[in-house]
């Protein structure tokens, strides 16, 4: 039977305990089942719906969101709330709001960025012309045009976007790593400044 893959309370690999099945039967054939189950390791209960052996549905859908550093939400903590909208979102399957919510994010990302990092006011400019903005050492740029670009794409919905939805995301953390690995060499070398003045 399918399962689902992560726990919706505490995200780890779901290994489930079953405590309750009920199924409806004609003529010796099962047509529906209702199946509790907890989870392994939080041990709270979550409940499927079956037809055959084909998951319908389930409840509690997964409420566990990927928070992002602490760097990231001290630089943007509209992005930070915009980014967890999305994670919601798409726990819920609202891939178009996911799309255009991941855009709108970056958007907001590389304004505070290129504000507080690299001190310039890109607040005017297309979304384009902001990730042409971004310093080149960073080489962040690639990520930001492909995520600009699949989220283009859900305000013109034509066809299912799951797997863009996956790529969007594998795409933020890389973007969200070279900007946390940025602003980290930033905040180290000025630590070691206050210590020892370079020369």
């Amino acid at each position: 039977m399918e399962t689902i893959e992560k726990c919706p309370y505490c995200g780890k690999d779901y290994v489930g305990i079953e405590i309750f099945d009920e199924q409806d039967k004609y003529n010796c054939v099962i047509e529906s089942r209702v199946l509790v189950e907890r989870c392994h390791f939080c041990h709270n209960p979550i409940m499927f719906t079956y037809d055959v052996c084909k998951l319908i549905s389930y409840y509690p859908i997964s409420n566990v969101v990927d928070e992002v550093s602490k760097e990231i939400a001290e630089l943007s903590p509209k992005f930070a709330d915009m980014y967890r909208q999305c994670c919601i979102a798409n726990n819920h399957h609202l891939f178009d709001l996911v799309g255009t919510g991941l855009r709108n994010a970056l958007e907001q990302l590389i304004v505070d960025y290129t504000a507080k990092i690299q001190g310039i006011d890109v607040s005017d400019k297309r979304l384009k012309g902001k990730i042409d903005s971004l310093d080149p050492n960073i080489y962040a740029d690639s990520a930001a045009h492909l995520i600009r670009v699949f989220g283009n794409e859900f305000t013109h919905p034509k066809k299912e976007h799951e797997t863009e939805i996956t790529e969007m995301f594998n795409l933020m953390k890389i973007l969200l790593t070279l900007m946390e690995s940025r602003i980290k060499a930033i905040n180290a070398k000025t630590r070691l400044a206050e210590i020892k003045p370079l020369s």
